[in-house]
Formats: C-alpha cells, structure tokens, sequence
C-alpha cells in the first residue's frame, strides 16, 4: 500500500496545504488534500463524497501536539533539529549524502526503528515489524522531502511528501467556517468521509 504528496509550507504561519493520494486497493486511488493551520487540520471532501458531510467541503480537526506521530503532517511544520531525539527513542540514524532538492541542498539521513502497529477492524492486534524512513532536509532542517515504510508479516506500506515553495508566503486560506464540519481527529475526519472506499 502506499500513499503520496506534495505540498507547500509556510512555517511564520505555521501553514501547510498538501495534495495527499491515498490508496484504496491494488489498482484504485484516491486524490485528496489536508490543510494545516497551527494547531487545526482541514481534510478536503470530494464532491461525489459531499453527501456525508452535508454538502460541506471539509472536515475540520485538531492538531493535538503530544498525539501526534513522527510523521503527521504537523510534524513537517518543525524543524528535524535534534536527530539525537529519534536515536535516544531507539531509532537507527544514518547519514547517507547530500542531493539537491526543489533547487535546495539537502542531507539525506535513514532512520530506522522497530515498530509496534495495531491492526485489525478495531486495532484489537498488535504487530511488530520495522519502520524506516529517509529524510532530506535542509541546511535550515527542514525536511523538504520525506520517504516512508512500515513493514509487518501481514502487509507493507510506503509513504512519500516533497514540499516546495519552503518559507515563501503562501496564498492559500483557511476553509471557511461555513465550508466545515467537525470530527475529533485526523482517523475520525478520513473515517467519516472515506469509510466506505476501503481505507479502513
């Protein structure tokens, strides 16, 4: 399985919009877009979808800090400054070389780790297996673009985000209050509108 984007950043706002494709089986995918505001995310409703969410064009949801995974969108609003945090959480860190990125320089670095995912309709299993992921960040620390996998005995899935356009201002607005209907979290917010396209 494996999901793609590419977005832009604006970090003085704390301000991100990325086109994110999200698989929903072997030949099918779906094209979708977040939207992150400080502590708020905004996940786009495709018009055909629009009927769950009352004919409204996004589902709002919050950024909670401590909640979030190493690489959920938020994350991409820090900078990777202290690679010694992911190693003193077990992480293998390797620098790998330099590449030049969206007309940036870049260092590459792997990080590897063990990794514990809960699985099933209900998360009522725990698998373990191996997560890695290749960072290429900026002389600033920014990760301008992010590899992912997670690898377990029952199924392999890869991720990818490049970010471009970092530190220019963006045009991009917040949705608007009236284009939004709330759910309590990012899984709540893809569950309510995708729940029936096999990304469950």
């Amino acid at each position: 399985m494996r999901s793609s984007g590419e977005g832009a950043v604006d970090f003085d706002r704390e301000f991100m919009d990325v086109r994110i494709i999200l698989p929903t089986d072997d030949t099918a995918s779906l094209d979708s877009r977040i939207v992150v505001d400080g502590d708020s995310g905004y996940l786009a409703v495709p018009e055909a979808l629009r009927n769950r969410t009352g004919g409204l064009s996004w589902v709002g949801f919050p950024l909670v800090e401590e909640e979030l995974a190493p690489f959920h969108p938020k994350a991409f609003l820090s900078r990777f400054e202290e690679l010694e945090e992911l190693e003193e959480q077990g992480a293998a860190v390797e620098r790998v070389g330099n590449e030049v990125i969206e007309g940036l320089e870049t260092t590459q670095y792997r990080v590897t780790k063990e990794a514990e995912v809960r699985t099933g309709p209900q998360g009522e299993s725990l698998e373990k297996g191996v997560f890695e992921a290749h960072l290429w960040l900026s002389s600033d620390g920014f990760p301008v673009r992010t590899e992912w996998s997670t690898r377990l005995s029952t199924f392999v899935s890869h991720g990818s985000l490049t970010l471009f356009a970092l530190g220019e201002p963006l045009d991009t607005l917040t949705p608007p209050e009236d284009e939004v209907i709330e759910a309590e979290s990012l899984q709540a917010a893809v569950s309510r509108v995708f729940r029936t396209q096999g990304l469950e």
